[in-house]
């Protein structure tokens, strides 16, 4: 099963969702093979709010809502819930958690430090699984790392670093840490550009909820195995003209 676990559907932080631009983009990730695309949209981006409440409360796009924050649409591809935040001191974590959880955060840039970022989601009882984006692109080292990674489920080895793969594996088994991989893609093109295998049946029950508990213990268990496309820097050259050009 392949989940994609690092996706964006607005172009930038100041974009109002293009319906017509997300439903081509949800066609293009079942042709991909991708069977889970986790919306982690950046918390403080303008049209955070509206994106979740229509895809996830009016089902905009139509599909069966599970408890907890996933959608299955009608293709069979199933969507969940998520959040990329923009760390006080530097650095984005992905946040795996309901729509509840992810838009009760705080929406200004850099309000959370890792640290109380989790400490509040633990406050409020939130399930969640924690994710370090990017962590080797400029300014993306978090101020606390060090202290934190030990409540941190999984190191991204991130689409957007195809030279880096055996980097990030390096420093996710330095710190005894799983391995997930995204696109970061705000473009259909660059979806799946980095995308993860999970077990073929990981979930737990129906809901969305399930799908965190489920999610986390294959991070959990060591049971993820990031992919990178092989032609990923001709893929991301693409999607930055494309994003550039028409977006």
């Amino acid at each position: 099963m392949w989940i994609d676990t690092h996706v964006h559907l607005l172009s930038t932080k100041k974009s109002r969702p293009d319906w017509e631009e997300i439903d081509f983009t949800f066609q293009v990730a079942k042709k991909k093979g991708i069977d889970i695309v986790c919306l982690t949209e950046h918390r403080d981006s303008q049209g955070f709010d509206e994106l979740y409440s229509e895809i996830f409360g009016e089902k905009k796009l139509g599909g069966q809502t599970l408890e907890g924050g996933v959608i299955v649409l009608s293709s069979g591809l199933m969507i969940s819930s998520g959040a990329e935040i923009s760390l006080r001191g530097g650095g984005d974590m992905g946040v795996h958690a309901s729509v509840k959880a992810v838009m009760d955060m705080r929406s200004p840039s850099m309000t959370y430090t890792a640290t109380e970022l989790l400490d509040e989601l633990e406050r409020k009882n939130n399930s969640y699984v924690a994710v370090a984006h990017h962590l080797l692109g400029d300014g993306k080292w978090w101020c606390d790392f060090d202290n934190v990674i030990r409540k941190v489920d999984a190191i991204e080895v991130s689409g957007k670093h195809p030279h880096w793969v055996e980097r990030y594996k390096g420093l996710a088994q330095k710190y005894n840490k799983a391995c997930v991989s995204g696109s970061d893609a705000h473009t259909w093109i660059q979806l799946g550009v980095g995308k993860t295998l999970v077990p073929e049946r990981f979930l737990e029950g129906e809901s969305g909820e399930s799908f965190i508990h489920g999610f986390k213990s294959v991070v959990r268990k060591a049971a993820t195995v990031p992919c990178i496309h092989e032609s990923a820097d001709e893929v991301l050259r693409l999607s930055g003209y494309y994003r550039s050009r028409h977006l």
